[in-house]
């Protein structure tokens, strides 16, 4: 069985992540405290009232808000207390490209490692939050998977070592000598 196999009936909704999100008007502190909690998320969607996407903050994000040059100049000016205070939206990165649940998933992988994304939110078809597909569950769907072939013999496999600045015929008896 292929990975396209595997996948091909799929939709987006099958395989949802529930990645905890914070409110646009909760303050950086509570997205502070969720990506600091054991076994965190390594990102947390930021979503309205209305439960619509608004945008994404990670844990690297927070740091640069604390550590960068634009962080230290807000903590001097109104101390750490008041910056933990401000709306988390103010410091998130814009909205991510979301998928309707209905979505195969085979068009979500090809997205994500076409636009080297780690992640898409996923909507119902009102726009409503519903989860995320993430790097991490589509390589869950892929473990203990054999597709065609074990991964170790894979990796045992000998292959001709060849250089930038070999010809086509030197590599092709490489490969030849492999066989």
């Amino acid at each position: 069985m292929g990975l396209y196999d595997l996948i091909k009936d799929l939709k987006a909704v099958d395989v949802l992540v529930d990645v905890p999100s914070c409110y646009v008007d909760d303050p950086l502190a509570i997205a502070l405290d969720i990506l600091a909690a054991k076994r965190s998320p390594r990102r947390i969607v930021i979503i309205d009232r209305e439960r619509k996407v608004r945008g994404v903050i990670t844990s690297l994000r927070i740091l640069e808000i604390l550590l960068g040059f634009r962080g230290s100049v807000m903590v001097k000016l109104r101390g750490l207390t008041k910056v933990l205070r401000e709306k988390v939206i103010l410091f998130s990165d814009e909205a991510p490209y979301t998928m309707v649940r209905d979505t195969p998933l085979i068009s979500v992988i090809k997205h994500m490692g076409e636009n080297s994304i780690p992640m898409i939110p996923i909507v119902d078809d009102l726009g409503t939050y519903m989860g995320v597909i993430d790097e991490t569950r589509v390589l869950k769907l892929l473990k203990g998977r054999t597709f065609g072939e074990e991964v170790s013999r894979a990796i045992e496999a000998v292959f001709p070592l060849v250089f930038m600045r070999d010809t086509a015929l030197k590599a092709a008896e490489a490969n030849d000598r492999r066989g």
